[in-house]
């Protein structure tokens, strides 16, 4: 009945006229429509939601587009439903924030093993994370290999063996090293609320945030069932036609990093909340100082950066402090932003996608025919991030970035000076470094070269020196810092946000490792060439069918990885979204490939041995070269990624 009154209550504060802009934001309706208007009528996303708060008052809120293009039914910043992804990570925040002021947890800098109930981070490193080090991702995860959905119904809190299956890397590096954005340790808070309060999550966020809020379109959501009046993304492709962006439920471990699900006008009443540092009309939901300490800084992965707050990213433009979050999800792109300075916040969901292919159409992809024919009557799409619309309103209304003074003599602890030691291939960090899901990655890296006149190229782009080891980009002014973050370490290339890059080189390079699984794949090819030969080894028993089994179960893995999927993508979604059972066929695959390649090589090797004296040697032994390299690239680089972080 209570929820009814206040959607009553909200319904009726829509018929009120907006309180007006202040002189800050003056404009501000102009310059969304100027911004967004002509992206949309050229097809370059399907729309945009923006708000703007201001002492607790809505002064602008406006949708632009269509919350459902296909079914023509527009977006509506009060009605329509946006994931708010990773922007989900400061209810987290909050919510610690909240126990702690309760009692409940002692201190930000307690170990997590101490209120975990259902799991226990494991030695050498785990007994010594902080809270404090999961909520400015310094925990020492990588954090990215593990399912962020599911296509089940959970049960919630989910069972200790759930967590158990869910958590598949250990503590990757020494805690408090560096930032490094990782989802998986803000799974591991979600499961520490909620071991505290005996609470599932989604409930919890429910009566301690989104009921004493006011926030009665919002939810953290973990089901199977796609909910109302969520927006639907869309691709078009080259001929004109539209795809809807597929809704993949999140599992809720991952809904702790992603799953909240909010309309503009709701997040609006967040934004109020986090904006007003001295307020007390919410003191019950969490004090003023509490609010503070979540948007300051509490560490940096060099003194020269803004830093990261408890799931709120501090910076400053035009010298008005600002503490954000962004997210992406497919389809959806978001930005919130509280500026506590002028007691403001703006909220900006953007719907853009690209089609994704069918499989039916891989075809028809390479061959730009059927639904990959251009229209040439159609505008070429060109993707919109927030980031775009993010830019242009610090821009315009509040100034230049405003980053923190370098020392004429500065050069701290762990910087890396020496261009030598700079220049190199840099592989990013954020990745499952110690599973077979590591090759996914393996085109995520950064070429960096440092020229004469002492400027950096990084992915052919210039960047001026500024000090030792930091240097700052010509067109954007973003820094870049190069460290050795601990003992041993190898070389870090940092940015303003926590994304780090670690320096690779030889086999650890994955772009020489994707190069060694390409030869591999074709040398496996040799064996149905070298069957048409008369007599030699590979006619007989167990080589003839490793000869011939070798290259099957290549042309196998792409059928086990696609068979069955409606979309291409899906061989990503198996891994990030929780189709587990895709990716352990693959891998199986790839596991029988080894051990038919290993026991070759072995015969190889033999029957070399015995036929070294033969007339036929050298041929015979160009072949079973061919067939031992085949054999022994796929166990090297296999077991070299699974056991190694590289």
């Amino acid at each position: 009945m209570n929820k009814h009154l206040a959607r009553l209550a909200t319904a009726l504060v829509l018929l009120l006229p907006l309180t007006p802009a202040s002189a800050k934001f003056d404009g501000i309706e102009r310059w969304a429509d100027g911004l967004v208007e002509p992206a949309l009528a050229s097809g370059r996303l399907g729309g945009v939601s923006i708000g703007l708060v201001e002492d607790g008052e809505v002064t602008f809120i406006k949708a632009y587009g269509w919350e459902d293009q296909a079914r023509e039914i527009p977006l509506d910043p009060y009605k329509s439903v946006f994931r708010m992804c990773s922007m989900s990570k400061s209810f987290m925040a909050t919510t610690m924030m909240q126990l702690i002021e309760g009692g409940e947890i002692d201190s930000l800098d307690d170990p997590v093993n101490r209120y975990l109930r259902r799991i226990q981070l494991p030695p050498p490193h785990g007994d010594e994370v902080t809270l404090r080090q999961l909520m400015t991702h310094t925990s020492g995860m990588a954090g990215h290999g593990t399912p962020q959905g599911t296509t089940r119904d959970l049960p919630t809190p989910v069972s200790r063996e759930e967590i158990a299956s869910y958590f598949v890397e250990n503590i990757e590096r020494p805690p408090g090293a560096i930032s490094q954005y990782a989802n998986l340790g803000v799974s591991l808070e979600g499961i520490l609320i909620e071991d505290i309060t005996g609470q599932a999550l989604a409930e919890r966020l429910d009566t301690h945030i989104f009921q004493p809020l006011g926030m009665n379109d919002s939810e953290l959501n973990h089901s199977t069932t796609t909910p109302p009046r969520l927006v639907v993304p869309y691709g078009r492709f080259p001929n004109g036609e539209l795809q809807a962006v597929r809704f993949f439920p999140k599992h809720p471990l991952g809904a702790a990093s992603g799953g909240v699900l909010s309309t503009t006008a709701d997040m609006l009443k967040y934004l109020a909340f986090h904006a007003d540092e001295e307020a007390l009309e919410h003191e019950d939901v969490l004090s003023g100082p509490g609010r503070a300490t979540m948007h300051r800084a509490h560490f940096r992965n060099n003194d020269a950066d803004w830093g990261i707050g408890l799931h709120f990213f501090p910076n400053n433009f035009g010298g008005i402090r600002v503490a954000q979050h962004g997210c992406g999800l497919p389809g959806t792109r978001g930005i919130m932003a509280v500026m506590p300075d002028i007691n403001a916040g703006v909220v900006i969901n953007v719907l853009s996608a690209s089609p994704m292919p069918p499989v039916g159409d891989l075809l028809d992809l390479a061959l730009k025919e059927g639904r990959y024919a251009p229209d040439p009557s159609l505008p070429e799409q060109e993707l919109w991030s927030v980031g775009d619309v993010w830019d242009d309103f610090t821009e315009t209304f509040l100034g230049e970035p405003v980053r923190p003074d370098i020392p004429e003599d500065y050069l701290g602890a762990d910087i890396v000076s020496d261009p030598e030691k700079i220049a190199g291939t840099y592989w990013l960090e954020r990745r499952a470094m110690s599973t077979p899901i590591t090759l996914f990655f393996a085109g995520m890296t950064r070429a960096v070269e440092v020229g004469e006149d002492g400027k950096l190229l990084l992915d052919n782009k210039s960047y001026s020196r500024l000090a030792p080891g930091i240097y700052a980009s010509d067109e954007t002014g973003t820094r870049v810092f190069f460290r050795e973050p601990w003992e041993g370490s190898p070389v870090f290339l940092s940015s303003e946000v926590p994304m780090n890059y670690r320096k690779v080189s030889g086999l650890g390079n994955p772009q020489i490792v994707a190069g060694m699984l390409i030869i591999g794949m074709l040398l496996s090819f040799v064996g149905l060439v070298a069957l048409k030969r008369p007599a030699g080894v590979l006619q007989r028993g167990l080589p003839r069918t490793l000869a011939i089994g070798m290259p099957l179960l290549i042309l196998a893995l792409p059928v086990a990885a696609l068979a069955g999927a409606e979309l291409a993508t899906d061989l990503i979604f198996m891994t990030l979204e929780g189709e587990r059972g895709r990716m352990d066929t693959v891998l199986w695959l790839l596991r029988l490939h080894i051990l038919a390649g290993a026991v070759l090589a072995v015969l190889m090797l033999n029957a070399w041995r015995q036929g070294r004296g033969s007339a036929s040697a050298g041929g015979r032994a160009l072949e079973y070269a061919l067939f031992t390299a085949a054999a022994l690239t796929w166990p090297a680089v296999f077991l070299f990624n699974l056991y190694s972080s590289w």
